[in-house]
């Protein structure tokens, strides 16, 4: 464990909050990584040198202040971890007035560092299980080595079947080891959940065998759970049961479908997803080209686009759709030829409309979402 400027700047700025007099912290070597008069960091203090020596707290009394190098008056008490030194925390001041607070300061100060030791250590394991549980999903055969590794975590990968995706829409989570066991037993809804975070902005839930598919309810539930740890919406994706040996699957649908929400908020399933997965699946620059290749002479024909839609949107009827755009329906019939003219595509030919209708609902879907 060592010592580092940035951990001796929040012991400083820790014990601030208790006492008004000067404080510094200096690492095993004597030099000053923090203190409260920022002036003295980087300089060498002698007395600190002597109490981690001797591992015991030292008055600076007139006599040591004189003799000593970058000494004021006051006590300096070695941060003993695991009883061994860590470094130095000094109090300026009078000893007889300081020194009362110096064995009290020492043991909330090393009580800091270890618990800060402790959560780097959790959120080291934390990162660990990321890169286990990437490893697992696209794994083509589970070796010893992924069973091993399964086992350090504590992990039975055949006890999953279903994949929940949720994601931050606005601003990513600030998610914590502890924010994260917090949160699983918030959710009382499905015991034995996995919950894996999964960069900033993502969680991974996984879903035990022994339950049923998950209820948007309870998915709903778990995204108030989360709504105080980011400041945005909070979508989901659901992937379909799988078996648990094909649970990449599961992920990749439950992705699939939280780029879905992300476009309609809320909670979206895999299963109910139908255009969507066409719309979502597919390069954006293949989408152009589609459109390129169909639509796109008629893109800036307002009335002729207004027509299509209002065509397609009553399944093809002339009749409803004229009375829809309040227009006759020989009008109609003349503004279908006129599309047909410019797109080159018959619309009496199957494959052409269906052609059509995918460029109308990939250029729709995209000036739906640009606004």
């Amino acid at each position: 464990m060592l010592l580092n400027e940035n951990l001796a700047q929040r012991i400083v700025e820790e014990v601030k909050k208790l006492m008004n007099e000067e404080v510094i912290v200096t690492d095993i070597e004597g030099i000053i990584r923090a203190s409260t008069n920022p002036s003295r960091i980087g300089e060498f203090h002698e007395g600190a040198v002597l109490a981690i020596r001797d591992k015991q707290a030292i008055h600076m009394t007139e006599e040591k202040v004189k003799k000593l190098k970058g000494v004021r008056f006051g006590i300096v008490l070695p941060l003993m971890i695991h009883e061994k030194p860590l470094g130095v925390i000094g109090i300026t001041g009078k000893p007889e007035v300081v020194a009362p607070y110096g064995q009290l300061l020492k043991r909330v100060t090393e009580l800091f560092i270890q618990e800060n030791s402790y959560r780097e250590e959790q959120e080291r394991l934390t990162r660990e299980l990321e890169l286990f549980v990437f490893d697992w999903l696209h794994a083509d055969q589970w070796g010893e080595d992924l069973i091993e590794r399964s086992s350090f975590f504590q992990v039975d990968m055949y006890s999953y079947h279903q994949v929940l995706v949720i994601k931050s829409a606005d601003d990513p989570f600030q998610l914590t080891f502890s924010d994260i066991e917090t949160i699983q037993k918030q959710w009382r809804s499905y015991e034995g959940a996995l919950f894996i975070r999964w960069g900033q902005e993502k969680l991974l839930v996984f879903i035990p065998i022994e339950t049923n598919s998950i209820k948007k309810q309870d998915v709903e539930t778990l995204l108030n759970i989360l709504s105080p740890y980011t400041k945005g919406r909070c979508i989901a994706g659901v992937g379909q049961k799988v078996d648990p040996k094909a649970i990449l699957k599961s992920y990749n649908q439950a992705e699939r479908a939280v780029l879905v929400a992300t476009k309609r908020n809320g909670v979206v399933f895999e299963e109910e997803l139908q255009f969507d997965i066409l719309q979502y699946s597919l390069p954006e620059e293949a989408k152009r080209e589609f459109i390129k290749r169909t639509i796109l002479p008629i893109q800036n024909e307002e009335v002729l686009l207004r027509t299509l839609q209002a065509w397609f949107q009553n399944n093809l009827s002339n009749k409803e759709a004229a009375r829809e755009l309040h227009i006759h329906i020989n009008t109609l019939h003349y503004r279908l030829r006129k599309i047909e003219e410019i797109t080159s595509l018959d619309l009496n030919n199957i494959h052409h409309l269906v052609m059509l209708y995918v460029a109308y609902r990939f250029m729709y879907e995209d000036t739906k979402n640009s606004h």
